[in-house]
């Protein structure tokens, strides 16, 4: 797992190009750090979860789900937390053991993840199981993995919805302060 250093991941949360750009040495790192934070800035203008699609002028600015993800795990290793990515899907793989007219298949369909709505972020936090399901601001989980969130909150484990980092280090807040 790649997990920036300390420095460079708390310039890119504060959005600050400058510290970026010196501690990175490179050029691109400000832009994208400009960038986050215009993004930032615009999704605290109009509460997320209500907005159902970015307009045409901020689209580009649209963070990825896999930027938020890659974000919660590099916090989380900052943080200490075991935490890790847990992929989920399928692939079709070719069949090596394939010979025509012995009734074998020429692929294979491998499946990694054998539980329907899985997190996307599986780990552990103070002996209790976590799971955080990372998503693109104005998505929402699907209806497997809120269950699966329900579950492990049922069970007495911490399930979050991640939007961005800064709602993973709430929720691990208040876990610390006992009230979740």
């Amino acid at each position: 797992m790649f997990v920036v250093e300390r420095e460079v991941f708390l310039a890119l949360q504060r959005g600050d190009a400058e510290a970026l750009a010196l501690t990175c040495g490179r050029a691109d790192c400000a832009e994208l750090a400009r960038a986050l934070a215009e993004a930032a800035e615009a999704a605290k203008a109009k509460p997320a979860r209500r907005q159902k699609k970015f307009p045409p002028e901020l689209r580009e600015l649209e963070v990825p789900e896999k930027a938020i993800l890659s974000a919660c795990l590099q916090y989380l290793a900052i943080r200490g937390v075991f935490a890790w990515r847990q992929n989920q899907g399928a692939m079709e793989q070719q069949n090596p053991h394939y010979r025509p007219g012995y009734g074998r298949k020429p692929t294979r369909k491998i499946r990694f993840a054998h539980v329907d709505g899985i997190s996307d972020i599986i780990g552990t936090y103070k002996g209790r199981f976590l799971a955080i399901e990372t998503k693109r601001v104005g998505k929402k989980p699907t209806d497997d993995q809120r269950g699966f969130l329900e579950r492990i909150d049922k069970e007495g484990g911490i399930a979050i919805v991640a939007y961005s980092v800064d709602d993973v280090k709430n929720a691990l807040d208040e876990v610390d302060k006992g009230l979740r």
